[in-house]
């Protein structure tokens, strides 16, 4: 019963942290607020989905939520990239920007875990296993289990930006995507562990469609008009929401039912926070937390399972567990957060030039 009023808590605080802030727009726009929060959300489910998985908070309706956070995470990425393809292209600066702040953190604090196991849990990695593990292609997962998402995210850039090079229509750029999608569900059964099979096979689509929203989203709002809009994302919040309890039900029919139903609460949150926004509410917690969710999903598991020695509190008060468990993964994000963004913050190694950019 505990473990269900704490869940039930967090959803009312997530609630209760939206405020009237702006104008209603009713113009369904999936910016940076919008996106913000939503992978606050998805970190959220996740960090629930892990402690779920954990046994510390047990209760029904969390056992997929790391799933489902896993599956909005990919369509935001998928989103994010169609939509900073639409403004700046591809280039080496943008390619550069993109690795550059997934690798640079991760390859940080795995460094840091790998230096730790070995120090003081006496823990040995063959040098092929910490350059993988560092560079996010050791799909044994052999440092942090939960990282197998950075070497899915990381393959998933590669391809995205050789095939959005090529001199073709976006629509053919998108089956292409969807063909790599077959392939990340199909090929790597001869090739990689059962858990990456498994996870890379249930979230193997969901990136592509994230991508379609970025290409197309906006062009599909322009054309509806004030009164069909809201019609039309009411139809596919309902047609989403029906989707994804009626699919929950049957999971154990096979993992092509649970990426239904993953992509269905995916669409469904989203169409959640989409309407939000356009009655012009918003939430500085949630933006927040979104600013810090690729910190947080970084630290959290590995916190959470090896490196948090807390874990004694647990028997004592699962509720004090919590709050300190909590308080020190989202104050170890902000610290890395801000850490991360003051080693990659450009300088200007020529004081002329920069004496000249400030006089101008």
């Amino acid at each position: 019963m505990i473990y269900t009023f704490i869940s039930l808590l967090a959803i009312l605080i997530i609630i209760l942290s939206f405020k009237k802030t702006y104008k209603k727009t009713f113009l369904y726009k999936l910016d940076k607020n919008c996106t913000e929060e939503l992978k606050a959300i998805a970190i959220f489910l996740v960090i629930f989905g892990h402690l779920s998985a954990d046994k510390i908070i047990q209760t029904p309706f969390l056992a997929h939520s790391g799933s489902q956070g896993v599956t909005l995470f990919l369509f935001l990425s998928g989103y994010g990239l169609a939509k900073s393809y639409l403004k700046k292209g591809i280039t080496k600066k943008v390619l550069f920007n993109r690795f550059s702040k997934i690798l640079i953190p991760y390859s940080m604090i795995t460094a840091l875990w790998i230096i730790i196991d070995t120090f003081v849990y006496h823990k040995v990695y063959s040098k092929s296993t910490i350059l993988l593990s560092i560079i996010g292609f050791d799909f044994n997962r052999s440092v942090d289990a939960s990282m197998w998402y950075i070497s899915f995210i990381l393959l998933w850039y590669i391809f995205f930006n050789i095939v959005f090079k090529l001199p073709i229509k976006n629509i053919f750029k998108l089956i292409l995507l969807l063909f790599v999608s077959y392939l990340f569900k199909y090929h790597p059964v001869y090739r990689y562990t059962h858990e990456v099979c498994y996870q890379w096979g249930l979230n193997a689509f969901t990136f592509p469609i994230g991508v379609m929203a970025g290409l197309y989203l906006d062009t599909i709002n322009q054309k509806l008009n004030s009164k069909h809009i809201n019609f039309a994302y009411l139809g596919a919040f309902l047609i989403s929401l029906i989707t994804c309890i009626i699919s929950l039900n049957y999971i154990s029919l096979g993992v092509h039912i649970f990426a239904i139903s993953n992509s269905a609460f995916a669409f469904t949150v989203t169409i959640i926070i989409l309407f939000i926004n356009t009655l012009g509410y918003f939430s500085k917690a949630l933006n927040f937390i979104g600013s810090i969710s690729y910190e947080l999903y970084l630290l959290e598991a590995a916190l959470m399972w090896k490196y948090l020695f807390i874990r004694h509190i647990q028997k004592q008060s699962v509720v004090l567990f919590l709050i300190v468990y909590f308080f020190a993964v989202i104050t170890l994000s902000y610290i890395l957060n801000k850490f991360i963004a003051f080693i990659t913050k450009p300088r200007n190694s020529d004081p002329q030039e920069k004496s000249v950019k400030s006089a101008s």
